[in-house]
């Protein structure tokens, strides 16, 4: 029997919260496939092996990125719809039936995601982590049509995937979703459809991880050679643009966090700057744009 959904998780050095994300979705329906593609050095993949034999799992060299394990974990996988999150996430109890549930409201959306929720207790360092990756989908969110989800807690459909995703060496979801909107496609922000950060991450590794996605953001923006030398000049601004745009998020949504995120701000800083720097380095560095395919 072909699977109806397909779920996709990167899983990238994530041995303390690997057994809370497959735990909350494994389940016996035959219609739900679940892809894990690792590529870590902490022993996530023989916790999967071990924990849970039935799940998919696909080893990876250590230290990709995680677009680069969403790519193959979509390339293997076989249902109608392509669910991806992370190792780092645990999805609530219900996400796979919402998921299910949300498919049918597809038919003329490109893909649908949700919030991603605050990590449960953590350190400062988790919440720096969390904030400096998810304030843009800091509940409270109304049920709305949207440009932009989070890659870590997404729906899509195969068949848009097989036509608008060009560059299937990696999956990085702003690029895909450009392709949507080009296409008149927006996306389904659902509330309903949570997921929550987890804890435990290396700060110093988001770091560099954070600074090898600006800078990807950085070389595949759409813009001209001039304004590419525009925003590299105008670089130094760009952190303290970000770090305010987070503290007026939580400041809106979750104004009961103002003492955290207090305790939380060298650390967020330095998140942000980690970014900001390798966007920076991103527009000195033009991507080649890939041929869509007939």
């Amino acid at each position: 029997m072909e699977p109806v959904l397909s779920v996709v998780i990167g899983c990238s050095n994530a041995a303390a919260t690997i057994q809370q994300c497959l735990g909350s979705m494994v389940h016996a329906d035959p219609a739900v496939e679940i892809i894990v593609v690792d590529s870590s050095s902490d022993g996530s993949g023989d916790i999967v092996s071990t924990l849970f034999p039935a799940v998919g799992l696909v080893r990876m060299a250590e230290g990709l990125l995680v677009p680069l394990l969403w790519a193959e974990g979509i390339r293997r996988s076989r249902g109608a719809f392509v669910a991806l999150t992370t190792a780092h996430c645990i999805p609530q109890t219900d996400w796979v039936e919402r998921c299910l549930n949300v498919r049918e409201q597809l038919s003329s959306h490109g893909g649908a995601g949700g919030p991603i929720l605050e990590p449960s207790g953590g350190t400062a360092a988790d919440w720096a982590m969390y904030l400096a990756r998810y304030s843009a989908y800091l509940p409270p969110l109304p049920a709305r049509l949207t440009d932009d989800i989070a890659g870590d807690n997404a729906l899509y459909r195969r068949d848009l995937l097989e036509r608008y995703w060009v560059d299937k060496s990696a999956f990085w979801e702003q690029t895909y979703h450009r392709a949507l909107h080009e296409h008149g496609l927006a996306l389904l922000m659902d509330p309903n459809l949570a997921v929550r950060s987890g804890s435990g991450n290396s700060f110093s590794r988001f770091c560099s991880v954070r600074f090898r996605h600006g800078t990807h953001y950085g070389s595949s923006r759409p813009i001209s050679a001039a304004e590419r030398l525009f925003r590299f000049f105008a670089s130094p601004l760009l952190a303290p643009f970000l770090l305010v745009r987070i503290v007026r998020r939580v400041l809106t949504r979750r104004p009961d966090w103002k003492v955290s995120l207090l305790r939380v701000m060298p650390l967020l800083a330095i998140a942000v700057l980690a970014w900001s720097a390798g966007e920076a380095a991103g527009y000195l560095h033009l991507r080649a744009k890939p041929s869509p395919s007939a």
